[in-house]
Parts: C-alpha cells; structure tokens; sequence
C-alpha cells in the first residue's frame, strides 16, 4: 500500500497562525481503494474540544536534518 494523503486537523490557534495536527494517513492499494489509518482516534483542540473535521494532504516528504556538512565547532 501507498500513502495517498496525511490526515490533519486544526487544534488551536498560535501568533495568529493555526496550530495543525497529524493524526493519521490514508493509504491507496494495487487496486485503487483508500483505507484510512487513524493514530488518535478521538483528537481535542487546545480547548478540550473533540475535532469532527479532517482534511487530506498530500505527504511532505521529511526533511533531513543532517546535511553532511561540517561541524561549525
């Protein structure tokens, strides 16, 4: 299987931005059907609130911390 999307949902709100949350994936198979695979079933915002709403969003692929470089020390 292949991850299709991440599943995300907004918890709160910092500097005016909102604050998002990776709850989840959806997968897609050989055969073209989407399973979704929540980590945190029930989410609560900032507030204590339980999210009802998630949107899908393309993976970001990670970013590597290392680069290879030099030690500036």
């Amino acid at each position: 299987m292949a991850k299709k999307f991440d599943v995300v949902c907004i918890v709160g709100e910092y500097n005016g931005k909102k604050k998002y949350k990776n709850v989840g994936m959806v997968n897609e198979n050989a055969e073209g059907r989407l399973s979704l695979k929540l980590d945190h079933p029930v989410t609560v915002d900032d507030e204590g609130k339980v999210v009802s709403w998630f949107s899908f969003f393309e993976p970001r692929p990670k970013e590597n911390e290392d680069d290879g470089g030099d030690i500036p020390f």
